[in-house]
């Protein structure tokens, strides 16, 4: 039974991450290059700051932010 309970708290887990990216691709736009593209940017943003400690974290992603608007890599 407790294998049940395990695999029906891990089921309800994997919706909740699929809602999650459904509201994530619903703000992307129509263009499927360009949507993927947004999606690659925000792959790198991720990988970089998970673990972060969260000072650290918003220090860096401003600077990520920024330089992402003038077209830099890092």
């Amino acid at each position: 039974m407790r294998d049940g309970k395990r695999t029906e708290a891990s089921k309800e887990h994997d919706r909740w991450l699929r809602r999650q990216a459904v509201q994530i691709v619903a703000q992307l736009p129509e263009s499927e290059e360009e949507a993927l593209k947004i999606l690659a940017h925000a792959r790198e943003l991720v990988s970089r700051f998970i673990g972060d400690d969260v000072g650290r974290w918003e220090s860096r992603a401003l600077r990520l932010v920024s330089n992402f608007e003038n077209g830099e890599a890092s």
